[in-house]
């Protein structure tokens, strides 16, 4: 139990016990590539082991060096192996672009736990400037909290700028970092919070990141090359070129999904971005759900008079149905054809898959661009988690970028900002190339781009050859731009100093390697990303980075993980290919039904259900289906009711949905995470997550129940998902075909019996094969009245 005495106040804070002493961050910037070590300690001065937990967080874009845990006092060491254990990765929270390491750590009695997590990554000059980010959200207050940034380069710095931004719009946190000098190309900044300042921010301490931002010098039109070794890192920014034309085509996702904040933050952000437009521009605008539509037949020039009527046309969008994707991609490729030299991109704000599937419609407008045109894809809603993949994935196939964003009242800043980022494209067709007599070219990372814009660098690195001992490299940069081609010769003085970084152009180096491995991988089919996912992993090892299995890209893994989602969708995963089986279940307010029903584990999980409404564009009020309103577990003697307001354990002990420390309901560990997501982890690898949706246009929230994958249930499980833990589920690939509508069927066999099934899209989880016969209910064994229970109490009797 520790108490902190605030400086000349009477006022104490209490840590709890065990509790947080230190958050000590420090970050090496060596010529733009960062090292970065967080150290969090433990202190348990009580007089038994206690469970300590916490966040740890990192930028998506950087890779694991390192992670360890100490053990001072009469405890253990933990290698690097047994570390692994106790991170465990969560969905990032507040959309921002980092991933979160839920840390679960036994401390002993009188001793102190230390964690140290080491990654690294490759800042890239975005808009004129390198950002870097070091994130904080630990999930509770700590005794002291300490960020070191120290920024090196042997060009001179132009400027630096430093911050602190909470994830919370309304934080009275308002500490600065400061910034000290070395000289004109060294800089350091650094930040400091105490228990009470951090209190400031929230009763579960900071949650936001410390932002550095700086430029340096850009003058030579030769770039910047360092070298440590054999290594080199090599940076370009030509200068003085004319932006290219535009034409631009943004194609706005007007299905029912996009209703509310989504819409409303996206039609603020494409007003003002509107308005950005420069004379010789032309763009146009194109919604599309079940129906596509566009503000003018093909793009415009961005006239005053043009630029007013499109944003009248944006205020005007309203929803309806479901998204199809790939007839608003053929629609509007015909908009993209020109004579005129300018750079045709399309810009796709969605909410949710194609009503055809995300996987299929990918492949299918990847080789209808065929390389032509640039599509950026903006995500909009915390929900494209589970779909994250194929969206980066429909991006980086064809030449754009990809972002996610979590809707709030502010977010249309956030789609402003990625949009400015690639707005003005100055090179076309972008490609770097480098003597053979100088480097070896077989080491180059990527050194082709079908874009350069306005603000960026180009960044290549590669191994000069053993007998190179010149001082100058040569290269050419060539590409396409305004008035025709382009080649730019350079010659580029050799750099050879000491940095903060051991070995940082080679660590540069393997890093833009390991990456360029990785991004290919996840543009490729299944087949082929495993056996490419392979041999990343042989990289890592070889060049001593720790991969995450979020940091991985996907491929198809054991175990069976079911879900009941959204109306409820019921979403029933094989455990031994991609394919999934769905169903819908619904019925009125009130009703209780079971979902699973081990009386061998005594876990029971039964879902309340809600009626939902919405209103249609001319005001009439509509019934949506049924949702869960509440979800009741029962763990042997023990329960859980999670609600829109609490999670009530034994039905007295209260959690909020802000973040709590780990609770032990009997055998199984119940924890709050992210203010959305309750996750029960029992024995034998059960696992279940109650996901929470947030209030949306004055409605309740209501969930989504996920049971986790490899859980070992009994054979007696039973339920509307837990059935399928134990049964039989095999696609007859043979009887595939195609109706004259193009609807994929085939015959699913369920314990042998076969039942026909077509392929269909949910938002959440993507293609799955269901059934339509009573609502899919005849997947089921039993009629689905025996499901239906009194109460959400009630013990199911199923014998």
């Amino acid at each position: 139990m520790t108490w902190v005495l605030l400086s000349n106040e009477l006022q104490e804070i209490y840590l709890g016990n065990p509790y947080i002493q230190s958050i000590d961050v420090q970050s090496d910037v060596s010529s733009g590539f960062a090292d970065t070590v967080m150290t969090i300690t433990i202190i348990n001065d009580g007089g038994q082991d206690q469970v300590a937990e916490f966040n740890l967080l990192m930028p998506a874009e950087a890779l694991i060096v390192n992670y360890t845990v100490d053990i001072y006092g009469p405890g253990k060491y933990f290698s690097r192996e047994d570390a692994s254990k106790i991170f465990d990765f969560e969905i990032p929270a507040q959309g921002v672009e980092a991933r979160t390491f839920s840390v679960i750590l036994t401390v002993p009695a009188e001793s102190a736990g230390i964690v140290r997590l080491n990654y690294q990554e490759l800042l890239r000059r975005m808009n004129g400037e390198y950002i870097l980010r070091v994130y904080l959200d630990p999930g509770q207050l700590a005794e002291n909290v300490q960020v070191e940034v120290n920024v090196d380069d042997h060009r001179e710095l132009t400027f630096i700028e430093s911050l602190w931004e909470s994830a919370d719009l309304d934080s009275l946190f308002k500490e600065r970092p400061t910034t000290t000098s070395q000289g004109s190309s060294s800089k350091s900044v650094r930040f400091e919070a105490s228990a009470r300042q951090q209190r400031r921010e929230s009763l579960e301490g900071l949650n936001g990141y410390v932002t550095v931002a700086y430029d340096v010098e850009q003058g030579s039109p030769d770039g910047s090359i360092t070298v440590d070794d054999r290594f080199f890192l090599h940076r370009i920014s030509p200068q003085e070129l004319i932006p290219l034309k535009k034409r631009t085509i943004y194609l706005v996702d007007s299905s029912t999904s996009m209703e509310g904040i989504k819409l409303d933050q996206l039609k603020l952000a494409l007003e003002e971005t509107i308005n950005l437009h420069q004379r010789g521009e032309s763009f146009n605008i194109v919604t599309f759900s079940d129906i596509v539509t566009a503000w003018k037949d093909t793009p415009t020039k961005a006239t005053q008079k043009n630029k007013e009527s499109a944003i009248d046309y944006v205020k005007g969008i309203t929803t309806s149905g479901e998204n199809d994707l790939l007839e608003a991609i053929k629609l509007i490729l015909p908009m993209l054809e020109t004579t005129d030299g300018s750079i045709p991109t399309i810009v796709l704000f969605t909410n949710g898959p194609s009503s055809d599937g995300i996987s299929d419609v990918v492949d299918v407008i990847t080789k209808t661009i065929d390389n032509r045109y640039v599509l950026h894809v903006i995500g909009i809603g915390a929900e494209l988690v589970d779909n994250d993949y194929h969206y980066r994935k429909l991006a980086g196939n064809n030449n754009g970028e990809y972002r996610l964003i979590v809707p709030n009242s502010q977010s249309y800043q956030d789609i402003v900002s990625f949009l400015r980022t690639y707005s003005t494209t100055l090179m076309w067709n972008v490609g770097a190339s480098y003597p053979s007599s100088i480097v070896d070219m077989e080491s180059l990372t990527k050194h082709f781009y079908l874009s350069y814009y306005d603000g960026q660098d180009i960044v290549i690195a590669g191994r000069l050859n053993d007998d190179f001992t010149g001082d100058t490299i040569t290269s050419v940069v060539s590409g396409d731009i305004q008035g025709g081609p382009f080649e730019l010769e350079l010659s580029t003085p050799i750099r050879r100093v000491e940095r903060a970084v051991t070995d940082f152009a080679e660590r540069a180096y393997k890093f833009l390697t390991l990456s360029d491995k990785m991004e290919l991988t996840n543009l490729q089919t299944t087949d082929e990303r495993n056996q490419g996912l392979n041999e990343v992993v042989e990289m890592a090892e070889t060049f001593k980075f720790v991969l995450d299995q979020k940091a991985l890209p996907p491929q198809a893994i054991g175990g069976r993980g079911d879900t009941a989602a959204g109306d409820p969708h019921i979403v029933i995963r094989d455990p031994n290919s991609d394919m999934k089986i769905c169903f819908d279940i619904h019925g009125p307010e009130g009703l209780v039904v079971n979902l699973v029903e081990d009386p061998v584990l005594g876990i029971t999980v039964n879902g309340e259900m809600v009626e939902k409404f919405n209103y249609t564009s001319v005001g009439i009020k509509k019934q949506t289906p049924s949702f869960f309103g509440r979800i009741f577990i029962r763990l042997g003697d023990d329960s859980i009711t999670v609600s829109r307001d609490s999670i009530v354990i034994n039905e007295e002990l209260p959690l909020k949905w802000y973040r709590n420390p780990a609770v032990q309901v009997g055998t199984c560990k119940v924890m709050v995470n992210n203010r959305k997501v309750v996750k029960v982890s029992c024995p034998d690898g059960v696992e279940m997550k109650v996901y929470r949706h947030p209030i949306h246009n004055g409605f309740s929230d209501h969930f989504d129940f996920y049971l986790g994958k490899g859980g070992m249930f009994s054979t007696s499980v039973n339920g509307i998902i837990g059935q399928f833990q134990r049964r039989q589920i095999t696609l007859d690939t043979s009887s595939i075909r195609v109706t004259k509508h193009g609807r994929e069927k085939a015959l699913l066999l369920l314990d042998g019996e076969e039942i026909t099934v077509s392929k269909v899209s949910r938002r959440r989880t993507g293609t799955c094969w269901a059934n339509y016969v009573r609502q899919g209910l005849q997947m089921l064994e039993m009629s689905y009245e025996q499901y239906i229970l009194p109460n959400l109490y009630s013990k199911p009797n199923f014998s």
